[in-house]
């Protein structure tokens, strides 16, 4: 998250291939009274801004995630950020919050005004690579989804995405540092 960037996403990139997603967890310490996604929410707004939680920063994804949650399921949460970066848990729709997810994806990007024909080359090797056991194995070890979306699809998930953080980052009060 930057106060001002030397380029405009939507105009001066063109998506190519969401590459990979990485989906978060939530995971919350012992010692808060808590079994459940659904319990923690109950606490949450029994007692609005009492419970913290931690990311790797302002404006990060996980940050981003949580103002998403607070504001999803009518809560508030207090922000920790640190500088810095699951097993079998249940989602949350599994867990009683429906319509709530949150992950990072990693894509590939090309210059705006690159040819049509250059575009379509690297989008079929992209999606290709992710095929390579060598590419695709690690990535999954590493708790990944391979995606390899159209040039399309992606760039309605970049705009989508803007407009969605855009949102968050206004009404929880993101500010860049």
């Amino acid at each position: 998250m930057y106060a001002k960037l030397p380029y405009d996403p939507i105009r001066d990139l063109i998506p190519v291939t969401n590459l990979a997603d990485a989906p978060f967890a939530l995971f919350v310490h012992p010692s808060l009274p808590v079994k459940s996604v659904k319990e923690l929410i109950a606490l949450a707004r029994k007692r609005p801004g009492e419970i913290t939680y931690a990311s790797f920063g302002i404006g990060s994804y996980p940050h981003f995630a949580t103002e998403a949650l607070n504001a999803l399921a009518g809560m508030r949460m207090n922000h920790v950020p640190y500088k810095g970066s699951a097993p079998e848990i249940p989602t949350f729709a599994e867990a009683g919050l429906p319509g709530y997810t949150s992950s990072a994806w990693f894509g590939l990007f090309l210059p705006a005004g690159t040819p049509k024909a250059i575009v379509d080359a690297t989008h079929r090797e992209g999606v290709r690579a992710l095929q390579l056991p060598e590419i695709r194995e690690p990535l999954l070890k590493a708790g990944f989804q391979v995606i390899g979306s159209t040039p399309e699809q992606f760039a309605q998930q970049v705009r989508e995405d803007i407009a969605r953080f855009t949102k968050i980052a206004r009404e929880a009060g993101i500010k860049a540092e």
